[in-house]
């Protein structure tokens, strides 16, 4: 005869243990009365839906997957608090993960210990939530930031909410612009520091999305254009043609003086442009703008991914939106940002000199001062060059005019060096002078 369900199937103990039957307080108690969990999974079925849990939780945990917040939608049955449980668990205890978890989900998690926080919308501590949370998680220092009531506070009111004795009032500025630029489910209006919380991105957290999916060639791209932007020749009298991150071997130096701009590889000169000189026959057609540092270059990069990600957001907003000041501050930010990185990484030139001593056409190199200019007229980065090329650091090398007797009259001494009554000479004698 068959078993009946009740005759083949024994209750768990466990069930009838008084906090699992009464609603709970205290989730960090449970976490931490299971010890280090391998009692509670060997007596708990990993369900469907408690393995797709741990597979979005635990890749968040390990860096590798951008969603961060999940919502548990079952009934009101203490199936929630179990979940819970069994990720807290999890996430103090990852040795764990090699038992409990499918082969290639454990493969791919890779965190140390987790702190964790949690909350019952039944606790109401002195602190507040945040408060408590940052307790939770030995953050004490932001307590006093998490401490202010829950209602809109301008930056203004909140510092007079924190002001202390031997504080400055740049401290919680700072830290204020850090907690809004991290959290991103929080949201703010006009001059309020921030006033509700709400599921939907704010505009840091979807800054930080967007930068992470430019694809690398519109970064590439967008940084020639700006770069030829900021070097357009106007005056044309240092140069009068501009290649940003050009393919050397394609590049040919057969009409007017050309400005090239390659990418700090860390070496001085750049490793590739020695031998790209040596074979190039018209060596005074070639002007090189560089950096030393290959870190700074690559920071160029990183504030322009950003720049880049927080134009398209802010092309898409409307005035009116509630992100669209926002953004059109930090665009502000990010443009400033990013115009000190490229200053800071491009500042080495490079210009054809003879070398006095064995007769070698080389490249020499000075340093730009003050970092490259990348503003307009006289502040513009093709007048630093030029004023730059025509000083005594660059030996002289650009001259801005030629109407001077002394030009003349070098011309005459290379050109007619027997005296200036001869008025003929071989053109292979001064082509090979």
């Amino acid at each position: 005869m068959i078993k009946t369900v009740k005759q083949a199937c024994r209750f768990n103990p466990i069930i009838r243990d008084y906090r699992m039957s009464q609603e709970i307080e205290n989730l960090a108690g449970l976490i931490n009365d299971e010890g280090d969990g391998r009692e509670f999974f060997s007596r708990n079925f990993i369900t469907h839906g408690m393995a797709q849990l741990f597979h979005e939780e635990l890749l968040r945990l390990s860096g590798k997957s951008d969603q961060a917040v999940f919502e548990l939608a079952q009934a009101m049955s203490g199936g929630k608090t179990h979940m819970m449980i069994a990720l807290g668990l999890l996430a103090r205890h990852p040795h764990l993960c090699s038992d409990v978890l499918p082969p290639d989900l454990a493969a791919r998690v890779d965190f140390g210990t987790a702190r964790i926080a949690t909350f019952s919308g039944r606790n109401n501590p002195d602190n507040y939530i945040w408060g408590e949370i940052a307790s939770q998680l030995c953050a004490e220092d932001a307590n006093e930031i998490y401490e202010i009531p829950n209602h809109a506070k301008d930056e203004i009111e909140l510092i007079e909410f924190l002001a202390a004795p031997q504080r400055k009032p740049d401290e919680f500025l700072q830290a204020m612009q850090r907690l809004r630029e991290a959290a991103w489910y929080l949201h703010g209006e006009e001059q309020c520091f921030f006033i509700f919380i709400k599921e939907t991105e704010n505009l840091s957290r979807q800054i930080e999305r967007n930068t992470k999916e430019i694809p690398q060639p519109k970064i590439d791209q967008a940084l020639i254009n700006r770069l030829t932007g900021i070097l357009e020749p106007v005056r044309k009298i240092a140069y009068q043609d501009v290649q940003v991150l050009p393919k050397l071997d394609e590049l040919k130096l057969g009409g007017p003086r050309t400005l090239i701009v390659i990418k700090p590889d860390g070496k001085v000169p750049p490793s590739k442009l020695p031998n790209f000189f040596d074979y190039q026959q018209e060596k005074n057609n070639l002007l090189v703008l560089t950096g030393q540092d290959s870190l700074l270059a690559d920071a160029v990069e990183e504030r322009l991914r950003e720049l880049y990600a927080i134009e398209q957001i802010h092309k898409r907003l409307r005035p009116g939106d509630t992100l669209f000041e926002d953004s059109r501050d930090r665009l502000e930010e990010a443009e400033d940002r990013f115009g000190k990185a490229l200053s800071a990484a491009y500042n080495r030139l490079y210009f054809p000199v003879n070398n006095p001593v064995d007769g070698r056409d080389v490249l020499a190199g000075v340093t730009i001062d003050q970092g490259l200019k990348i503003g307009q007229g006289d502040q513009s980065a093709e007048v630093q060059i030029e004023s730059l090329l025509a000083s005594p650091r660059a030996d002289y090398k650009l001259v801005r005019e030629l109407t001077k007797d002394e030009y003349f009259a070098q011309a005459e001494e290379y050109l007619w060096p027997s005296g200036k009554d001869n008025r003929r000479t071989p053109w292979k004698d001064v082509v090979t002078r």
